[in-house]
């Protein structure tokens, strides 16, 4: 993580050396406070004025040198939650599927919106702290040793006792600092999770019910916020009682002093100014410590995506075609999903993925996509693919942005007119698009929003423009009424240069002649293939199933 401050080399440089010239000025300032009180108790005022023009001199500058300190500070900050953001989004963004899968997304947006801040603040801002005290400390323990090894010794004292202080309370801290920062992640998670089923909220009339389920973790989340703000506090009154403490002392030491005349009072107040650069750090570096140490959690989930690196999986062998061999997967806590599928999909090939729910369809679909890493078996990819370029994945649910439909289909390259015509024409969407006030460049929001349908269509035109070898559809006219999907298939079929696996439930009968293969998947097995003919010719599993399927299936 160190590494993030050497992003912006000189301002880094110059915070390294604005500090120890900042604490540098702010000793002359405060023994600049001697010659004023003393020549004020004098009477002296030519030696007064002096002394207080030398005072405001030595004010200015390090008024100066710690806007100067601080400046630097921020610029450092802001470019370490910079990069340490635009890293994580880029990590986080090279996740497969399945990996992504892991986390939802609420606790990609808590990482990056609430962990980085955390970071920024307790390790980046604590760290760059720790060295600012360090040089107070040293600077002003050699002015206030070359002054009074006595009030050196009580000072020292003092500042031993509340080092004491962090020890006690710091695995207290940190467990709560950690327990904070679950809370708000899963406060974010959760609350993003019931405003994406608002319609479901709405239609099933349950708003009380997730009301109370909000306000229960609102008030966890809040609550443990409210502990870890007082046991920070906590610590930080028995430091302003240690502080207390030593400004006491400092005064009666320093009387005596006077007393014996062996001190004038201006130096007891330059020596109270200093003794707080003595004392502070002793108690500063431990709780600085303490802070570090209690984000590393955060530090470790950070470290651990930024470490991230995709799977390797996709094999490529010597054939012209994609080869299963003994495919099996299974999903965390359940039933294998996919059971020793062995299969060969051919260059140019249509082929349909049938069968119920939950037969495994879907879940071949992913591992052949690469969206998923196989548990046992292999899959050979052609010698001729580049299976992170030569392959699309269109889910069922299709992602619309917030921004044009151009740029929706586009997702920034660049496509000639005559590009996105052809493929608006494929994908039926040209009517859609020309009913919208400007077209193309309408943007997509609130205003003017889409269907489930036209949203796949877009999802689609997305794949197409971009000429894969393979093109996996997991039921992608799912959202279609007949007569859309069956123009949608027919056009798909029609591509001459493009493998096409399409997982689908609908079985019109005009459609399924047309492709290739069809195969049957039962209880995450392959049970059947072949062409529609065929395999009603059979009068098996794929038999039964057409038979029984619904009207609106064909």
């Amino acid at each position: 993580m160190n590494h993030y401050f050497r992003k912006k080399k000189w301002t880094y440089g110059m915070y390294l050396v604005f500090v120890p010239l900042s604490c540098m000025a702010s000793i002359l300032f405060a023994l600049s406070f001697q010659p004023v009180i003393d020549t004020a108790l004098s009477g002296d005022l030519p030696a007064f004025v002096r002394a207080s023009l030398g005072c405001i001199l030595w004010g200015v500058l390090d008024a100066l040198g710690l806007a100067a300190v601080n400046q630097t500070k921020f610029r450092i900050l802001a470019s370490v939650k910079i990069n340490l953001k635009e890293d994580l989004y880029r990590s986080i963004l090279s996740f497969d599927y399945q990996h992504f899968c892991k986390e939802n997304e609420g606790s990609y947006l808590s990482m990056l919106n609430n962990d980085v801040g955390v970071l920024a603040q307790d390790y980046f801002e604590a760290k760059l702290m720790v060295y600012r005290v360090v040089w107070s400390f040293v600077v002003s323990f050699l002015a206030v040793s070359a002054l009074s090894p006595m009030i050196t010794v009580i000072l020292i004292v003092i500042g031993l006792i509340s080092l004491l202080i962090p020890q006690i309370l710091g695995k207290g801290l940190t467990r709560q600092q950690e327990e904070y920062s679950a809370r708000r992640g899963e406060y974010i998670a959760r609350v993003k999770d019931i405003l994406d089923g608002f319609l479901t909220i709405k239609n099933c009339h349950r708003f009380d019910y997730f009301e109370k389920q909000h306000q229960k973790i609102n008030v966890q989340t809040e609550e443990s916020g409210r502990k870890n703000s007082s046991k920070m506090y906590f610590a930080t009154w028995i430091s302003i009682l240690c502080s207390y403490a030593m400004n006491i002392l400092t005064l009666i030491t320093g009387g005596f002093l006077v007393i014996a005349g062996k001190m004038s009072a201006g130096l007891i107040l330059s020596i109270t100014q200093l003794s707080g650069g003595v004392v502070a750090p002793l108690e500063q570096v431990p709780a600085l410590l303490s802070q570090i140490k209690s984000v590393k959690p955060i530090v470790e989930k950070c470290q651990a995506i930024l470490c991230y690196r995709p799977d390797e999986s996709m094999v490529k062998g010597e054939q012209n075609s994609l080869q299963c061999q003994e495919l099996s997967f299974s999903y965390p806590g359940r039933d294998k999903g996919l059971h020793h599928v062995t299969k060969s999909f051919f260059p140019k090939k249509k082929y349909a993925l049938v069968g119920e729910s939950g037969s495994g369809k879907s879940t071949l679909a992913k591992l052949l996509a690469g969206c998923y890493h196989k548990d046992d078996g292999e899959i050979y990819y052609p010698c001729s693919f580049v299976p992170e370029q030569d392959i699309v994945y269109v889910p069922q649910d299709i992602h619309v942005f917030q921004t044009s439909v151009r740029e929706n289909i586009t997702l920034g390259e660049d496509f000639s007119e005559q590009e996105l015509t052809e493929v608006l024409k494929q994908c039926c969407l040209v009517d859609w698009v020309q009913s919208l006030p400007n077209g193309l460049d309408e943007v997509l929001g609130e205003k003017y929003s889409c269907s489930g349908g036209e949203a796949q269509r877009i999802g689609l035109a997305r794949a197409l423009l971009r000429h894969p070898k393979m093109l996996i559809l997991d039921e992608i006219t799912s959202a279609l009424d007949n007569k859309t999907a069956v123009q949608l298939e027919q056009n798909l079929l029609s591509q001459q240069n493009m493998m096409i696996v399409m997982v689908t439930h609908k079985l019109n009968e005009k459609i399924m002649q047309q492709y290739d293969e069809i195969l049957l998947m039962q209880d995450g097995s392959l049970q059947e293939s072949g062409t529609f003919e065929q395999l009603m010719e059979q009068r098996k599993a794929f038999y039964e199933l057409y038979q029984t399927a619904s009207p609106a299936q064909k």
